[in-house]
């Protein structure tokens, strides 16, 4: 769930404890602080997670008026078809954070209180110093230690419970939808070719092999296709069952601050297809996708679908 690689935490445990300890600056301090200006938040209260949201909102908001601006410029039907779908892709996006529906909006997003504001530019004046330090690491360990409590990966004891275990097997920079539909019982025991499908779904591919420019290019490609007709339909009564846990993970995650991708349908499908005999050239040519890309898709799906029984 973090958002620092492995390699980058373990340098920093390493070296972290030849820098001295912040001891003017207390994180227990400023996290009750925080905590007591964001008494009712709609996010984890957690420094990180706060900033992050900030970061995201203002981002978006940057991206959707610089969207509109194109739009109005636009004179080319095409380009006006595609600047208007980018456009709703960022409203959808903007829609999805907790802020809106949250109390304190104005304080995080616009000018907010004197304290506040203080609490902010003080993290902003030491989050460098904080990367090299042993208290940033702390931060960093107890923001991500709360996020893998939130969906029940970690025991009183700070062990692994069995849905941790699994989301570490898989090898997911974002393993929380799976180990949710998982967890829910979406994916179905009495159907071996629908469950690897279903799996394959949450594969994280870049979007790139398969020769698309992002995520809902490919959607539409594959689901509007004749080949995927048959496969859409028998996969959609289960894909409508895990919906609404794909949503509340987003959510929640959200709450951090933090984005997942979006459920790659058109990988179910073509997984499906493959599943029931249809060769990688085939779908190769039925969709337009590069073969090595098919065969890196599978080879994924193959792999989660392991780590998972």
């Amino acid at each position: 769930a973090g958002r620092d690689d492995p390699e980058k935490l373990l340098s920093r445990t390493i070296f972290a404890l030849k820098y001295p300890r912040f001891g003017a600056f207390c994180m227990e301090e400023f996290q009750e602080m925080l905590r007591e200006e964001l008494p009712e938040a709609c996010c984890s209260r957690h420094i990180q997670s706060v900033t992050s949201l900030k970061n995201i909102r203002l981002r978006l908001t940057l991206r959707l008026d610089k969207q509109s601006h194109l739009l109005e410029d636009a004179t080319c039907r095409g380009i006006w078809d595609r600047l208007a779908d980018e456009q709703l892709e960022t409203e959808c996006l903007l829609s999805q954070l907790p802020c809106d529906d949250c109390t304190h909006s104005d304080l995080c997003h616009k000018r907010g209180t004197k304290k506040f504001r203080r609490l902010m530019e003080c993290y902003d004046d030491i989050e460098k110093t904080l990367k090299t330090n042993i208290t940033g690491l702390e931060l960093d360990f107890r923001y991500y230690l709360e996020c893998l409590r939130e969906f029940g990966w970690t025991e009183p004891q700070h062990g692994l419970t069995e849905s941790g275990k699994i989301a570490i097997r898989t090898g997911l920079k974002f393993p929380q939808p799976l180990t949710e539909c998982i967890r829910e019982g979406i994916l179905p025991a009495d159907d071996p070719a629908k469950s690897f499908a279903l799996t394959g779904g949450f594969a994280e591919m870049d979007v790139e092999a398969y020769g698309v420019r992002n995520k809902e290019s490919l959607e539409y490609k594959i689901l509007n296709s004749e080949f995927s007709k048959g496969y859409y339909s028998e996969l959609m009564p289960l894909y409508q069952k895990a919906e609404p846990v794909l949503s509340q993970t987003q959510e929640r995650m959200l709450r951090f601050g933090i984005f997942l991708p979006e459920y790659m349908l058109s990988q179910a499908v073509i997984l499906l297809a493959w599943k029931k005999g249809a060769k990688a050239d085939t779908l190769a040519r039925q969709t337009g996708i590069p073969v090595g890309a098919i065969m890196k898709l599978i080879r994924k799906a193959v792999y989660l679908q392991e780590q998972i029984l």
